[in-house]
């Protein structure tokens, strides 16, 4: 019923990669759930304004800079022409940091204002 909606594939420039009906799944789901974790499909993952792309869940004994090394690889397959990223203090890690760059992403820490 929406696929006339939908906008059609471009003939010149960067290509669709992200399947539109995906999306819509997305935000149906966003609109079920209220964006409840346990209801979030695995495969969804932030950008820029701030939605999620990609949620990896870890055994509590495993620090967060480390459980964050395999979601980088990931991020970069699935996709490639993210390159800037955010993270908070606890990412601030050589190893995190160092993986970071090699594969081509620029890592922001934001930090704290002070009396926050």
């Amino acid at each position: 019923m929406i696929a006339p909606l939908l906008p059609k594939p471009v003939l010149r420039g960067l290509h669709r990669v992200t399947d539109l009906r995906e999306g819509g799944n997305a935000t149906r789901y966003l609109v079920r759930s209220g964006c409840e974790w346990r209801m979030l499909p695995t495969h969804f993952a932030v950008d820029a304004d701030g939605r999620l792309l990609m949620v990896r869940l870890t055994p509590a004994d495993i620090a967060d800079s480390t459980g964050a090394l395999p979601v980088l690889k990931a991020l970069k397959q699935r996709w490639p022409w993210v390159k800037h990223l955010f993270a908070e203090g606890a990412y601030d890690r050589r190893q995190l940091l160092d993986k970071a760059a090699f594969l081509d992403f620029v890592v922001e820490v934001v930090r704290r204002l002070a009396g926050q």
